[in-house]
């Protein structure tokens, strides 16, 4: 079977433009189902637009963005938002935690979203909430809680719904070498748990040590530093 017909993901001739600035110019790339891929590369080299290209939380210029046999070029903004609620979870550099929500509310976002039973949410919050070790802050505001406690909220946040990818922008930038560490176990081991492909954007040479595979992206185009 070749690398096409195999590939969970894949990018092929995509271009993406802000204004005149072209950030993505003809890349390429596929990645299997279940795969821990670290993206390199230089500030503003393009690592979170392919981040937010493969979320479909933004639209290619041009090319195909295709994800479990899905094109999301193809799809309105309506049906790109269904899948990111059913299949995607994020985890923004800036966490993007709703600061008028408590931890065990901004956890359990996803699921309100898509009309899961009261009783299921609690169970799973509360599960997810005492695997990460946050059960103690619940109750509490983002605001009222660490930075590497708001890390771990963004992470449960992300996975509580079991989505079948992960995408995580600079999840440990802000955080020191312990933290830093601690968080990415966190995050591959929920993952690798629910057989979840995890791609993280980062400029941590450890972070992509880890990693199954390693992305960079030059000039526009993706290139394999490991695979």
């Amino acid at each position: 079977m070749n690398a096409e017909a195999s590939a969970w993901i894949e990018l092929k001739n995509v271009t993406k433009r802000y204004g005149t600035q072209t950030v993505l110019d003809g890349a390429s790339v596929t990645v299997e189902r279940g795969q821990f891929v670290a993206v390199m590369g230089r500030s503003g080299s393009g690592k979170s637009t392919l981040l937010r290209l493969i979320g479909g939380l933004e639209a290619a210029d041009t090319g195909v963005v295709r994800v479990d046999d899905t094109d999301l070029t193809t799809l309105t903004e309506t049906e790109r938002a269904r899948r990111r609620r059913h299949g995607l979870g994020f985890v923004f550099q800036s966490f993007n935690l709703i600061p008028t929500l408590t931890v065990a509310e901004n956890v359990e976002l996803p699921l309100a979203l898509n009309d899961v039973a009261p009783d299921e949410i609690r169970r799973s919050r509360g599960a997810l909430l005492a695997e990460l070790g946050l059960a103690n802050c619940a109750e509490r505001f983002p605001e009222d809680i660490s930075g590497g406690e708001q890390q771990r909220v963004a992470i449960a946040r992300a996975v509580i719904h079991e989505p079948k990818l992960v995408l995580a922008d600079e999840p440990t930038g802000n955080l020191d070498a312990e933290t830093a560490q601690h968080v990415l176990e966190l995050l591959r081991r929920t993952c690798r748990e629910r057989n979840a492909t995890l791609i993280v954007a980062s400029h941590s040479a450890e972070l992509a040590a880890q990693a199954n595979r390693v992305l960079t992206i030059r000039a526009g185009r993706i290139e394999d530093l490991r695979s």
